[in-house]
């Protein structure tokens, strides 16, 4: 995710919002929206988001940055 983040670990509000801010898909998807996967999101292990807006979590890492 490009945040350093482990799930296990809460993520400060303001560390989310800027990094939502400086992100290409900001214009479309919705910060909620972003909070709401992550609160999804399956641990242990690495996941990355894939799919759009109605994806899901995969294994694994994403295959580009």
């Amino acid at each position: 995710m490009g945040l350093g983040w482990r799930p296990s670990e809460a993520l400060p509000e303001a560390a989310l919002a800027e990094w939502h801010a400086r992100t290409r898909f900001a214009r479309r998807v919705p910060l909620e929206e972003v909070r709401r996967c992550l609160q999804t999101r399956p641990t242990p292990g690495e996941w990355h988001w894939a799919g759009g807006p109605e994806g899901g979590w995969t294994a694994g890492r994403a295959p580009f940055p």
